[in-house]
């Protein structure tokens, strides 16, 4: 397996992949927001009566 380090990426480089591998992975298209202040809310989907809503800490 390779050996990655996350650490070096930005906040919002790390929200992106963040974003990006649940969004491959399930295909479904996530909501995202601007960095900054955002009620705990980093991106969202809603469809098909569900509402997912996720923070990301690094």
């Amino acid at each position: 397996m390779a050996d990655y380090d996350f650490r070096s990426l930005s906040p919002h480089d790390f929200e992106l992949l963040s974003r990006d591998v649940p969004q491959t992975v399930l295909g479904v298209r996530l909501e995202s927001f601007t960095t900054g202040r955002d009620s705990g809310i980093d991106f969202r989907y809603r469809g098909g009566g569900i509402n997912l809503i996720v923070q990301c800490l690094n």
